[in-house]
């Protein structure tokens, strides 16, 4: 068979995968892990649920952590917007500590955050995503207008960078998310930390 009788879908990456390539893969990644878990779920995997060959999805994605990032960032944002809902009616430091509260007790009932802390292929490679460009500037643009609200209503401290407090409370978010539920932290707990030192060291001297 020439090259012109050939069928268009067999030409390239692009018109096999549709014009959005990279949300094709994340969705066949997605499926992937929903039956495998992180650990189990192969580049293979993925190729063979989104219908094309493995260097295919090779030319999108480097390795199996670039993926992996893909969908902790997207399933971030996602989360992050149904957070957003949860607390637009709140303002200053009361809803610094709510979405601070939020977003562990999150991580402990996510699927996707879940199977990370509990263990596996991609566990080590979530200190590495959290600090990732793409994962910050997630985060930065929910946390940015709440930080300023407070900072404007006068209840959180205006003498620090933004990105820098942004930054303190992902730390304390992640250490608590990772680890609270070892320490057999309740979210009446949660609260309470939260509110005790990640609000109380965002407060003006």
């Amino acid at each position: 068979m020439t090259v012109a009788e050939r069928s268009p879908n067999v030409r390239g990456p692009k018109p096999l995968l549709g014009d959005r390539p990279v949300d094709r893969i994340y969705e066949a990644a997605l499926a992937c892990i929903d039956q495998r878990g992180f650990r189990k779920t192969s580049m293979d995997d993925i190729a063979r649920e989104a219908g094309v060959s493995r260097p295919t999805v090779y030319t999108y994605f480097g390795s199996k952590k670039d993926v992996v990032l893909e969908v902790i960032v997207r399933q971030a944002a996602d989360l992050l917007a149904t957070l957003g809902k949860k607390v637009a009616r709140r303002q200053g430091l009361d809803c610094v500590i709510e979405a601070a509260s939020l977003g562990v007790l999150a991580m402990f009932e996510h699927p996707y955050f879940r199977a990370i802390i509990a263990g596996g292929e991609a566990t080590p490679w979530i200190a590495e995503i959290v600090v990732h460009e793409r994962f910050r500037s997630v985060e930065r643009d929910f946390w940015r207008p709440i930080l300023q609200q407070a900072i404007d209503v006068g209840e959180v401290r205006a003498d620090r960078d933004v990105d820098e407090m942004i930054d303190w409370i992902l730390f304390q978010q992640f250490a608590l998310g990772t680890h609270g539920e070892s320490f057999g932290l309740t979210e009446p707990a949660i609260r309470e930390l939260v509110s005790t030192y990640i609000a109380r060291s965002l407060q003006p001297l």
